[in-house]
């Protein structure tokens, strides 16, 4: 998984700067820890990702940097 904080982290490389994250205390009832899970999606659809975050990130970059 990839948290919040990782996910700012690797958006900053691939991206213009962003803002410091602004940390609050969570809502009632919000969910401390979570993630997403793609193995019932492998199991039951085949599914599995083409690319890496990392790389999605790139692609996403060059596609913005492209149309500017």
């Amino acid at each position: 998984g990839v948290s919040i904080n990782n996910l700012h982290a690797l958006m900053q490389r691939f991206t213009t700067p962003l803002r410091s994250p602004i940390r609050k205390p969570l809502p009632p009832g919000d969910i401390r820890h979570s993630e997403a899970d793609t193995r019932k999606a492998k199991k039951f659809l085949g599914y599995a990702p083409s690319v890496s975050l990392k790389e999605g990130l790139a692609k996403y970059r060059e596609s913005v940097i492209m149309q500017e």
